[in-house]
């Protein structure tokens, strides 16, 4: 029986390869995200990926949000024209 808790409960992990990418900063933006990372006792690299995760986030809840009041605007259409007028 395998110690991983992971392979323990049926779950067996698969690491994903990593992709290696230039990042370009302005040097005020590189100053701001050494400051940052330095502060969270990171690493650049780190705080960069930290950043990234957390735009992707936020850019997916905006989209529900959105897609939420299109689709609301659509079913109740009818009763929002009644309360404008």
């Amino acid at each position: 029986m395998s110690t991983n808790p992971e392979v323990q409960r049926g779950i067996k992990m698969i690491p994903l390869p990593k992709m290696a990418m230039t990042l370009r900063l302005s040097e005020k933006e590189q100053r701001a995200l050494k400051k940052r990372a330095e502060r969270d006792g990171v690493s650049m690299q780190d705080a960069a990926r930290r950043a990234i995760r957390e735009y992707l986030d936020n850019s997916e809840h905006t989209t529900r949000v959105i897609d939420a009041a299109k689709q609301i605007m659509k079913v109740h259409a009818e009763a929002i024209e009644q309360l404008v007028d």
